[in-house]
């Protein structure tokens, strides 16, 4: 397997992304698909550094926001 923090990183990315598109009936998990592949991914042995664990969850809390703000006010 490859034993690269970058590549985990944006494959996590890229399968939460496509995950997240993916609309059933008008429900679709958006942004959170990222965070259930990652927690999934965590399950069986990825390990990223810490620098990029807080850069990831940095980037999807941003992300939530700017999905959600505009809704809130």
């Amino acid at each position: 397997m490859i034993n690269n923090e970058i590549f985990y990183l944006f494959a996590i990315i890229s399968v939460g992304y496509i995950l997240g598109n993916i609309k059933i009936k008008g429900f679709s998990l958006d942004v959170t698909a990222m965070l259930i592949v990652a927690l999934i991914a965590g399950h069986y042995g990825m390990v990223i550094s810490d620098a990029f664990q807080y850069f990831g969850l940095a980037i999807f809390i941003y992300a939530v926001g700017l999905q959600s703000g505009p809704g809130f006010f």
